[in-house]
């Protein structure tokens, strides 16, 4: 029997404990529900089998239920190999970079495009302009495939010197509160995520 298309699938957040929670009834794609699962499961056929067919996944503040559904192995493959996959050989191209953070030990300091590219009326530069020049400097590691991102992820460690040219250059960028961040943290790791 082939998979179904579209799947009814119950969804509610979590409002907390006082209020009412609204639930929401939509058919969804089969493809879009692996989708929206593949952070959790990555392209692991066997759980995302189990995750199927128990029927129930929380992503975030949202519950999504469903009848479960029994695929086998052999269908879970198939489905995850619609989706891209992490390649190791994959060359960094700050033409497709979307974004990027800086990592203070754990905590992330997002560096969104739009925000970062930017200028300052009578600047030439954008911080963008800089972190990519900062990012072009030496070779970028390739982590993997963020499923949740839906993009490639590169990072390298940052030298004291760049941390602090990083700093200087906040003043290019047109988000106060994201300057402020910068120069107030002590980040160590530059990490970029391009599309495919």
């Amino acid at each position: 029997m082939p998979l179904p298309d579209r799947i009814p699938v119950k969804s509610s957040s979590d409002a907390g404990e006082s209020s009412l929670t609204r639930v929401f009834v939509e058919p969804i794609e089969l493809a879009e529900l692996v989708e929206r699962m593949l952070g959790f499961t990555g392209k692991d056929a066997a759980l995302l089998q189990e995750v199927l067919a128990r029927g129930s996944f929380v992503s975030g503040a949202t519950r999504l239920r469903w009848e479960g559904l029994s695929i086998s192995i052999a269908e879970a493959e198939q489905l995850l190999a619609r989706f891209p996959g992490s390649d190791p050989h994959k060359v960094f191209d700050a033409s497709k970079c979307t974004g990027a953070q800086l990592l203070e030990g754990r905590v992330p300091i997002e560096i969104p495009k739009e925000a970062a590219a930017t200028r300052r009326l009578l600047r030439r530069r954008s911080f963008w302009d800089v972190f990519m020049e900062l990012a072009a400097a030496k070779p970028l590691a390739y982590v993997d495939y963020s499923y949740k991102l839906r993009a490639d992820r590169y990072c390298r460690e940052l030298a004291v010197s760049e941390t602090a040219l990083l700093k200087e250059q906040a003043s290019l960028l047109t988000h106060a509160g994201l300057a402020q961040y910068i120069l107030e943290n002590d980040f160590r790791t530059m990490e970029l995520f391009t599309h495919r």
